[in-house]
């Protein structure tokens, strides 16, 4: 997913404070600017989690905390098998 908070004290904290209090685990977190506004970020954000109730609730949680938040895409969780050799996929 990818959200943007405003440019105040403690903003971001607040958000990843409601991914940490819905139980969902913030596997990457990556910031890009936005181009032409001045301290402004789009976070770039890897989430997993146990279902789809859990990330709703995630969802509805973190709404009054950003100006935006766009979703990607929900997937599985790939398990690569001890034995896979990715060079020959």
């Amino acid at each position: 997913m990818v959200f943007q908070t405003d440019h105040s004290k403690g903003s971001l904290a607040r958000v990843l404070t409601r991914i940490s209090d819905c139980g969902v685990n913030l596997s990457k977190l990556q910031s890009m600017p936005i181009p032409g506004s001045d301290w402004l970020y789009a976070f770039h954000a890897d989430c997993e989690f146990a279902d789809l109730a859990q990330w709703e609730s995630l969802l509805e949680a973190i709404k009054p905390f950003i100006a935006d938040v766009l979703v990607y895409g929900v997937y599985r969780n790939g398990k690569l098998h001890k034995n896979c050799d990715l060079n020959n996929a």
